[in-house]
């Protein structure tokens, strides 16, 4: 009868563990709905960028990612980060090998997580990513507009390029006129 009971109590508390899970995940979620709609500065921020992309990356300032990416700055971003030894990034590199090439405004980087740590040790102090496949896309002030994490079907990558052009183009200064106005008295 103890060898029951003792299976009955572990049943118990496998099943009380999870539903703490469940309500732990519940009250997560509604606490961080609860943030974002009560702190007017995160809801400025979260109409461009949802704050749930940092999860694996660095949330770096417009100026960190102009210092770490110089060659980039006035052009819209991809950086894919990647490692030879990954499975899905090996599934990824022929769709962006086939996507980049279709968007010539597009600054392109690909960086080796094993590899190009020492040859841009900037970009890795600025983004540190902790997860591969990650693509993090920056508009031309160096601003991060969106992250994908994981293997992502061409469309949605293609999606996610085109809504970076978009961004791009409104974010962009209007150039001006090199007349200029005469003074008045």
């Amino acid at each position: 009868m103890s060898a029951r009971l003792t299976a009955t109590q572990n049943k118990v508390r496998l099943i009380a563990i999870f539903l703490f899970t469940v309500v732990l995940a519940l009250a997560f979620q509604w606490f961080k709905a609860g943030v974002l709609s009560n702190n007017s500065s995160v809801v400025s921020q979260a109409e461009t960028l949802d704050s749930s992309l940092f999860i694996g990356l660095r949330h770096a300032s417009a100026a960190e990612v102009r210092a770490a990416l110089p060659e980039a700055v006035g052009k819209p971003t991809l950086l894919d980060f990647s490692s030879k030894l990954c499975h899905d990034c090996k599934r990824m590199a022929p769709i962006l090998n086939q996507l980049v090439p279709k968007y010539p405004n597009l600054y392109f980087r690909k960086i080796d997580v094993l590899t190009d740590a020492k040859k841009a040790p900037a970009i890795f102090r600025t983004f540190k990513p902790v997860s591969v496949p990650m693509l993090v896309f920056i508009d031309p002030n160096g601003n991060i507009r969106n992250v994908l994490y994981n293997y992502q079907k061409p469309e949605t990558i293609a999606a996610a390029i085109t809504k970076l052009e978009r961004q791009s183009a409104a974010v962009r200064p209007k150039k001006t006129s090199s007349k200029t106005a005469p003074l008045s008295n």
